[in-house]
């Protein structure tokens, strides 16, 4: 053994080696430890799983119906049986045990574990979104049957209504700032007045919306350019022979025909439009509206806190531009929350110089300020009596605003209004109204005096349907009758 160690160290002295040999040398041997190991670990798996696979728990049968799921587990290293020979299924976990279980699983996954879930939850909002680019139907359908005249006396006439209403609503998206949405609705039983030669265009709206990049001119938001096709807003003309005076007036809001822009520029929400408020007998345009409004969030104010602040003008012409036959009029609306369950608004608005083209009043909302489920809201406003324009009467119907009954405020009125909502169960609630209106004098017994007043309940029979039930009396102090109404209706939502 001598000799052939010597032998060796003769032949190492006759042999030269280089230090780019010993190099390439040391880095084979170093690869070949990392093959090693490989197939080691390798090996170590393999023996794991066959090991996993023979192992039997003395309180589980095969057929059991989680066991391939448990010895799956078992196989991975995820988890394990006691000493005994036992796998003790229906005992509890604690938390230790889940994170040891967790922390295994991590490993067996391998990879970044972090990375693979934010990959995931966008792999998701993609699939949202192009989810939410298809077409989107949403709509609702209520039924009612009416009686005018249950219990007045007074002047009325007795009556029966069944009808419907339907509103039908479909919203194509095409990328996150743009769309164009089909709307369809009856308005109320199929809506009344359909001596219009146009029902078509007054049953079905279309609007389309754009968001615009506007940085190529400086501004850092984009700006939101809204097109629409529709009737405005409509109102209910018939009493339905008289048996149903309270509906009169009755206000439909839809989307108006015109242009609107808005965007947020230093801060403030800026708007304006070009909208049709009315046409000829040639379906021109007769009488058109530009408005354009500016909103402001402030902050930090003492005793509210925040301040919402809108200004807004109108000019309203017959025509496009005219300088005989036109109106012009600006207002103000403020609004602020006085806590967190209460909020209150107010609106001012002049159409003129003098103290009969004024408008104000506001609102109070009452988010169940004692916990006892109850929502109420407040209404007062005072309109002068030129407020509105009586050359353009039957187009600025509504510019004073709508009662709690959704009827039109008058010119030289006083209005008192309010709602509230009890809620009695997770499924029931009860709902009231209340308007009355009153001269500038503040007097009921004039003929402009009005007091309506409802009340009802509303039954959730399923998560998208409710069951309601209506009665509201109605005094006109023009006509001098006293009438009332008993409904019960279902709404279906889908």
């Amino acid at each position: 053994m001598n000799k052939n160690k010597s032998k060796s160290n003769d032949q190492r002295k006759k042999i030269k080696i280089s230090s780019t040999d010993k190099d390439q040398r040391s880095k084979c041997f170093g690869f070949g430890i990392l093959i090693l190991g490989f197939i080691l670990i390798f090996s170590f798996g393999i023996l794991s799983l066959t090991s996993g696979a023979d192992v039997e728990f003395k309180d589980m049968d095969d057929d059991m119906w989680a066991a391939n799921e448990v010895y799956d587990m078992v196989k991975l290293g995820v988890i394990n049986g006691f000493p005994d020979g036992t796998f003790r299924g229906t005992e509890n976990v604690n938390r230790y045990e889940i994170a040891v279980m967790l922390s295994k699983l991590k490993n067996v996954l391998g990879g970044d574990l972090q990375a693979d879930v934010v990959d995931l939850k966008t792999k998701i909002v993609a699939l949202e979104q192009a989810e939410k680019e298809k077409f989107e139907v949403s709509g609702s359908l209520k039924s009612s049957m009416a009686v005018g005249n249950l219990l007045a006396t007074g002047g009325a006439v007795r009556g029966g209504l069944a009808g419907y209403r339907l509103i039908l609503t479909t919203t194509r998206r095409f990328s996150p700032t743009a769309k164009v949405v089909v709307n369809l609705d009856t308005m109320d039983y199929g809506f009344e007045n359909s001596a219009s030669p146009d029902l078509a265009k007054q049953l079905i709206d279309v609007t389309s919306v754009v968001g615009l990049d506007m940085s190529i001119f400086g501004l850092e938001n984009p700006v939101d350019l809204t097109v629409s096709y529709g009737p405005g807003a409509v109102r209910q003309t018939s009493s339905y022979g008289g048996v149903f005076p309270s509906l009169v007036g009755v206000v439909y809001s839809r989307p108006d025909t015109g242009v609107m822009a808005e965007t947020k520029l230093w801060g403030a929400d800026v708007a304006g439009s070009y909208i049709v408020m009315g046409r000829d007998a040639n379906n021109l345009f007769d009488v058109t509206r530009f408005t354009g409004s500016v909103g402001y969030q402030f902050n930090n104010v003492p005793l509210v806190n925040t301040l919402k602040v809108e200004t807004a003008g109108d000019y309203v012409s017959a025509g496009i531009f005219s300088d005989k036959t036109r109106d012009i009029r600006g207002a103000i609306a403020l609004s602020a929350p006085l806590g967190n369950k209460i909020e209150a608004s107010g609106k001012f608005g002049m159409a003129g110089t003098g103290l009969t083209t004024l408008m104000f009043g506001g609102s109070l909302a009452l988010k169940d300020v004692f916990d006892t489920g109850t929502v109420a809201n407040i209404k007062f406003f005072k309109v002068g009596q030129d407020y509105i324009n009586a050359t353009f009467a039957a187009a600025e119907f509504d510019f004073a605003g709508l009662d709690v009954f959704d009827r039109p405020l008058q010119n030289g009125t006083v209005n008192f209004g309010g709602d509230v909502t009890q809620q009695v169960t997770e499924d029931i609630k009860l709902i009231g109204k209340g308007q009355i209106r009153l001269n500038p004098d503040y007097r009921y017994d004039t003929t402009v005096g009005r007091l309506t007043a409802q009340g009802g309940v509303s039954y959730a029979v399923a998560p998208s349907a409710s069951l309601d039930a209506l009665y509201r009396i109605d005094q006109d102090r023009s006509t001098g009758d006293t009438t009332d109404m008993a409904a019960v209706g279902l709404l279906y939502k889908f």
